[in-house]
């Protein structure tokens, strides 16, 4: 920023005039934030904000206005879903989500800003807010409770006459109420799991109680009808897993493989779309590209290891099974120092050892309805992360960016 610059003017007797502001505090003029020394009857023109471009056409007239900090703040909030502090990154995960599912993405966007304003509200850190880490929760809660809309059971009918979908009034309630709610909640958390980072706890924390607490008042409002289960008969066969097109089809394999890797990265955002993965690795890219390959190449092995492992095809074109490992894949990238093989094989190894966390979780999930979530990635990526310091070889990232940036610190330190 440039310093505001001060000409005094003397009365015939010259009288030293007090400062309005010490040369350390920061003087607010003209709406920008100016660093410097600001005193009264002050000549000087105003400061001038290095975005504007004063001499475009030789009028001296400023610029467009610069993007105001709040709307910054909210797309580094849904680019910190996925590690990146990085508004251009946000950007592109909410123009991917638009083109998925507009109304996933304009609820990703409500949590997000939900949370953000939350936090100026509860006066939480700044440099939180800055870098969109009160955000990132509220957007992943605006997704969920979007995609599985649980109030849906217990909207009143006459609702169903308003001009618009109640559920969709439904959802932006919830998501204002619940995503404001992650902010705070996301402060609290933080000192108490220091070192280890966060993740997404606390969007796992109000998602599966909203859902679960939907669950139980539904059961006892409206409570199932017992079904008999079906006598088995001759005619029905059992499952047999032939994994020969492994080798029958190697091509078309691949862009399957390729294709659920790319609906993985989506189902982050809850979205089985690929070209909502293909944006939200381009949103990655533009922050890092060796983390948009951590990414995408985490999804890939996490989907590989589920279809050996025997899981349903669909569900596995369907991204299902390759987010967590994704996420894990992504986690290792921006902590850990890329330095060699224990940096690749902690990648690997995050991402296979996700399917097998996701199998875990879902086994005690599903018996009480309820999906996964992130739950398996943050159990793993945690385990990652304490690894290091403790296996030769693994270096934790003394500020966590990027795998480029954390080399190139690295390496000058």
């Amino acid at each position: 920023m440039q310093r505001c610059s001060s000409i005094t003017r003397h009365r015939s007797n010259p009288v030293p005039l007090r400062p309005l502001l010490r040369p350390t505090e920061v003087a607010r003029v003209g709406g920008h934030r100016v660093q410097g020394e600001t005193r009264w009857l002050s000549s000087a023109p105003g400061p001038k904000h290095p975005g504007h471009d004063y001499a475009a056409s030789g009028s001296g007239q400023p610029g467009p206005p610069p993007i105001p900090p709040f709307f910054v703040e909210i797309f580094r909030g849904m680019g910190q879903v996925v590690f990146c502090n990085n508004s251009m990154s946000g950007v592109f995960i909410a123009t991917g989500l638009m083109i998925g599912d507009p109304q996933t993405g304009l609820m990703a966007l409500l949590g997000c800003t939900s949370a953000t304003g939350m936090a100026y509200l509860a006066r939480l850190d700044r440099a939180m807010i800055r870098d969109g880490l009160a955000g990132y929760n509220g957007a992943l809660v605006g997704c969920a409770l979007t995609i599985f809309q649980p109030a849906v059971p217990f909207l009143p009918p006459a609702l169903s006459a308003l001009p618009f979908s109640s559920s969709a009034l439904a959802d932006a309630l919830l998501t204002t109420v619940l995503g404001g709610l992650s902010a705070p909640l996301a402060a609290k958390l933080g000192p108490l799991m220091a070192p280890v980072p966060q993740w997404t706890v606390v969007f796992n924390v109000v998602a599966l109680a909203v859902l679960g607490g939907f669950a139980v008042a539904k059961w006892y409002t409206q409570p199932p009808k017992p079904v008999k289960p079906a006598a088995e008969t001759s005619q029905q066969k059992k499952v047999v897993r032939d994994l020969s097109f492994l080798f029958d089809h190697p091509g078309m394999l691949m862009a399957d493989l390729c294709e659920a890797a790319s609906s993985s990265v989506a189902q982050i955002f809850l979205l089985p779309e690929p070209m909502s993965g293909l944006f939200i690795l381009a949103g990655i890219f533009c922050y890092s590209p060796a983390a948009a390959g951590l990414t995408f190449g985490g999804a890939f092995l996490g989907n590989a290891a589920a279809l050996v492992l025997g899981h349903s095809y669909e569900q596995v074109i369907d991204g299902l099974w390759g987010y967590n490992s994704a996420l894990s894949s992504l986690a290792v990238g921006i902590f850990f120092v890329p330095t060699g093989l224990p940096y690749a094989g902690l990648v690997v190894a995050g991402a296979t050892t996700s399917i097998l966390a996701t199998i875990g979780v879902k086994t005690v999930l599903d018996k009480v309805d309820l999906p996964c979530l992130t739950v398996p990635f943050c159990g793993v990526a945690s385990a990652c992360f304490l690894l290091g310091g403790r296996v030769p070889g693994l270096v934790r990232a003394q500020a966590p960016h990027s795998p480029e940036m954390n080399l190139q610190a690295y390496r000058s330190f």
